[in-house]
């Protein structure tokens, strides 16, 4: 529906959507030949995949239907699209994958195996959106758009919103930075309030019988999650001595005092029953025996399969069985710690673990997270170093990061104030609009680039780049945002929460690309002296530079790239006879005239 109000065309709806279809197609084939299969977190690869071949297609055909007003040869149109998306596209296809190969750093192995099938989908999506999106834009358009207009219909309104933005950005860059600061300043302090959690019964609505019937097995039976404490003796019949199983149910007074434990169960239980009823059942005899002997005996009469779940058949290693009612994962976390510093109390001749699928998941919980923040960091500093190679600036590489770190740090402080955990699900979302967000920003920079060495003016490049790229940038937001929004149908509510962060997340992200980006672009120089000696001199400025005949044009662009202009009133001497200096000259303009000293003048 999106596509359809964008572009009015059947060719802009049909060319996106059958791109997104195979490649979704292709990748699956590849990821199940392959040998992988879906887990809980890589299930998330396919929707990941659409949101990306959208992207990229939208952008190709964006640049096809701006090109087919005044243009009547289908191939001219497609090469022209090409020339002028290519580099882009690569670029985009070429930083995200960057971003999921830096997930192969993460602990976690399901996140490892997300970032490979990740790589290899945006792969094929890449290469989609460079091929089959052109070769069908071709076999598609059938019609003759008139020559006359230089722009689509729908595209006026467009224009003249994109006019405004462009205008209001150079004229208020100032204001721009200031606020983007502010806000920058303002995320950060909500990160400090980020809550790392997972409580999957809270996920369910309060009438859900699911939730209802959980807790209700919660308080009635003292907990429904079970915990263990593995403990381990130094040699073997370790829990035949009288102190140690003494000790054992003195951890057990301990951790029954805790309000988040229900109850527990360990061999030192079994033993003070049986002894009890070994005598009459009289309480005076519920308690541990001081003669090992009789404890052997007792042991050897009580044996059954259930003991046998408790302790090992040496007697050296027993556990500990817990009933907990604390759901939530900080919660459980608080918990585990403050047992863990009980466990340091115990003698050295007893070693002590907490463990139980509570615990793993609570481990693997922040390995997540500090994996997350690990690839994170790793696919900035990779995205940096392509987009310094990309304008062969380590400056603009830095300015470039600028609009593409805003969502995310605002992001996660969105988290933080509106009282948001930080779970499996909300941390993949800063990935993926940080990919979205780099995205739309090399789009935008590679256009500006090529605007300001069009018109030499950055005024004129801004309102050129920012129409050519605002559209698709537009369109996919509105589809994506509107996409994800229909999470917030689900009956679930983290999902919930998913849809409607990461629909927030990516109108950060546009703002930014409308409102920082543009100005950031104006304010420094993104056009290099070698970008100036090609408007002046044409594409190859190393044959009409005697200076620089000899060099291919790489090597020329980078001696150009170490230079700088400088204007030298009429008159004014630049070098003299005797001077040390390191310095070449290359005139552009005017005219440099020579004297040199001598006996007579």
């Amino acid at each position: 529906i999106v596509l359809a109000i964008a572009f009015r065309t059947v060719l802009g709806v049909v060319a996106p959507l059958l791109t997104v279809g195979f490649g979704v197609i292709i990748s699956l084939g590849l990821i199940t030949a392959l040998g992988y299969s879906l887990s809980m977190i890589s299930v998330l690869v396919p929707p990941l995949l659409m949101i990306l071949g959208l992207s990229y297609s939208v952008h190709v055909v964006s640049e096809y239907h701006q090109n087919r007003y005044g243009t009547d040869e289908r191939i001219a149109r497609v090469r022209k699209t090409l020339r002028e998306v290519l580099l882009p596209v690569l670029l985009t296809g070429l930083t995200t994958i960057a971003g999921f190969i830096a997930l192969i750093v993460n602990p976690i192995t399901a996140v490892r195996e997300f970032g490979i099938l990740s790589s290899i989908g945006v792969v094929i999506i890449t290469l989609l959106s460079i091929t089959f999106t052109p070769a069908l834009l071709v076999f598609l358009d059938r019609g003759a758009p008139r020559k006359d207009r230089k722009t689509s219909p729908g595209s006026r309104a467009f224009d003249q919103f994109v006019d405004r933005i462009a205008l209001f950005d150079l004229n208020n860059r100032s204001l721009i930075f200031t606020m983007s600061g502010v806000i920058f300043s303002v995320a950060l302090l909500g990160m400090t309030n980020i809550r790392v959690s997972t409580d999957f019964m809270d996920s369910f609505e309060a009438e859900s019988e699911v939730r209802q019937a959980f807790e209700i097995v919660n308080e009635k039976l003292g907990g429904a999650n079970p915990l263990y404490i593995v403990v381990e003796g130094s040699r073997p019949h370790a829990f035949k001595e009288p102190e140690n199983l003494r000790l054992l149910r003195e951890l057990q007074d301990w951790l029954e005092a805790q309000p988040e434990i229900g109850g527990t169960t360990s061999v030192a239980d079994y033993l003070m029953l049986v002894n009890q009823a070994f005598n009459d059942n009289s309480r005076d005899f519920y308690r541990i025996p001081d003669n090992r002997t009789l404890i052997t005996q007792l042991l050897f009469l009580s044996a059954n399969e259930e003991l046998d779940r408790i302790i090992d058949s040496r007697y050296q290693t027993t556990n500990i069985i817990m009933r907990s009612n604390a759901i939530r994962s900080d919660d459980m976390s608080a918990l585990i710690a403050r047992i863990n510093e009980r466990l340091a109390e115990l003698p050295e001749h007893l070693t002590a673990t907490v463990t139980g699928n509570p615990v793993l998941i609570n481990e693997t919980l922040s390995e997540i997270v500090v994996g997350q923040a690990r690839s994170v960091g790793l696919a900035l500093v990779i995205v940096y170093a392509i987009l310094s190679l990309m304008f062969m600036s380590l400056r603009i590489g830095f300015i470039a990061l600028i609009p593409n770190v805003l969502p995310v740090v605002v992001y996660f402080g969105s988290l933080g104030f509106f009282g948001i955990s930080l779970n499996p699900s909300t941390s993949l979302i800063a990935p993926m609009v940080l990919g979205i967000a780099i995205d739309d920003t090399v789009h935008y920079f590679a256009r500006f680039n090529h605007e300001v060495r069009r018109h030499a003016d950055d005024r004129k490049a801004t309102i050129a780049a920012l129409k050519a790229v605002g559209r698709p940038v537009t369109y996919t937001t509105i589809g994506l945002c509107l996409g994800f929004l229909v999470l917030t149908t689900s009956e679930l509510s983290m999902q919930v929460q998913v849809g409607l962060m990461a629909a927030w997340a990516l109108a950060i992200a546009w703002l930014s690309d409308f409102l920082l980006t543009p100005a950031l672009c104006a304010s420094v120089r993104i056009a290099t002296l070698w970008d100036v000696l090609t408007l002046d001199l044409g594409e190859n400025p190393q044959e009409s530079i005697p200076l620089l005949h000899g060099l291919r044009k790489s090597q020329a662009r980078i001696v150009a790239i170490l230079s700088r202009v400088i204007e030298v009133p009429a008159g004014q001497r630049i070098i003299s006879d005797g001077e040390t200096g390191k310095e070449m000259y290359v005139v552009i303009d005017g005219r440099l005239c020579t004297t040199i000293t001598g006996d007579h003048g």
